[in-house]
């Protein structure tokens, strides 16, 4: 349980220093969403083991997954909004139409 609770720390780290070193906002929402994603299910496991099927393991589920469901929104409204300040519209490109 110990080692899942680790896990689960080390992978919200390297998310937090893949979001420092990211060089364009896009970039960073992919370590945004990894945060978001792994971390949860690995500690509702690690509290799963530890507690047995109780109401901690209910609401660990409970939260992963609104964890998971929130971060999927988040992160496509995010990418919408910094593509809409960059480029002013949502519309493709030229060079994007093609591919």
């Amino acid at each position: 349980m110990d080692v899942l609770v680790w896990l689960g720390v080390a992978l919200e780290l390297g998310s937090c220093l893949g979001l420092v070193l990211a060089r364009s906002h896009y970039d960073r929402l992919h370590y945004a969403s990894a945060a978001a994603a792994a971390p949860p299910i690995v500690l509702a496991v690690a509290v799963g083991l530890d507690q047995g099927v109780s109401t901690s393991l209910w609401n660990a589920i409970a939260v992963a997954a609104l964890v998971l469901l929130g971060n999927a929104l988040l992160t496509h409204a995010t990418a919408r909004a910094g593509r809409k300040r960059d480029y002013a519209s949502l519309a493709a490109l030229p060079e994007e139409r093609n591919a």
